[in-house]
């Protein structure tokens, strides 16, 4: 889980700093990504990463 979690993070970060936000939910995952520590940025790509796998199995 570790290496989706990292791949999550770094997909994060991609998308901060290269996208528009299309929505008013992907704004507030900007957000929300961009004013956190690096701490918050990891459980953030940690909880998107538990709801993908979640969201596969069904």
């Amino acid at each position: 889980m570790e290496v989706i979690e990292d791949t999550a993070y770094c997909i994060g970060e991609f998308l901060a700093n290269n996208l528009d936000p299309a929505n008013k939910e992907q704004r507030l995952l900007k957000e929300l990504w961009e004013n956190g520590t690096e701490e918050e940025k990891h459980s953030l790509a940690s909880m998107m990463a538990k709801m993908s796998k979640r969201d596969s199995l069904h």
